[in-house]
Order: structure tokens, then sequence, then C-alpha cells
């Protein structure tokens, strides 16, 4: 939500689709290294089975869905190499709600 304020208040874009792309582009950058990489800081000349794997535990949430689409774009970015392998676990829910949601009073404030 800061980050979506100070851009719109500087007259930048700031939709979710802008932040998604700017975390995407930071790991990209974060996983070439430095601007001058050696073979052993750059995972960026890995292969592909040296993409850094994640399990993430989505608590039936709302975010799954979300973390899947930002592990796309870095995807895109990255020229279609997968440098974050994602395994996401607990990704059942409602649509547009996860359980961890439902029945609770944040359902009642939409």
């Amino acid at each position: 939500m800061r980050w979506m304020t100070w851009r719109s208040k500087s007259g930048r874009p700031h939709t979710e689709a802008d932040y998604f792309a700017r975390l995407a582009q930071g790991f990209k950058a974060l996983v070439a290294g430095p601007a001058s990489p050696s073979p052993s800081t750059s995972l960026a000349a890995a292969s592909d089975d040296a993409a850094l794997g994640i399990v993430v535990d989505c608590a039936n949430g709302v975010g799954a869905a979300k973390l899947a689409q930002l592990a796309s774009l870095i995807r895109e970015v990255s020229e279609g190499r997968e440098l974050l392998k994602l395994s996401l676990r607990n990704t059942e829910g409602l649509p547009g709600w996860g359980l961890a949601d439902f029945d609770c009073h944040a359902i009642g404030c939409h």
C-alpha cells in the first residue's frame, strides 16, 4: 500500500500490475548478482537445475493466486528461465477467498 501511495503521489504508474512488474525485475536483478559477476556469484549463469527452490505454505489464503502470478512474471522477465521454482502448498479456498479467510470477520467487511 505504501508503494502504491508513494508512486501515485509522485505521478508514476501505481497499479498492482506495476507493483508485480517491479518485484519481478528486482528478483531478476538479485539473482543476476553484481554488475561484474564471477561464476560463483551469479544464479543467472547457472543452469535451470540450480534455480532457487522455495516451498510456500499458502495457509489456504488468497495470496496463493497472487504468488503464482508473481512467479509467472519472474519467468517472463527472465526470458523464460525458471530462476525461482515455487511449490505452493495448501492453496484450497473459495473463489475469491481462501479458507483461512472464510467465516471470519474479514468476509463481513466486504
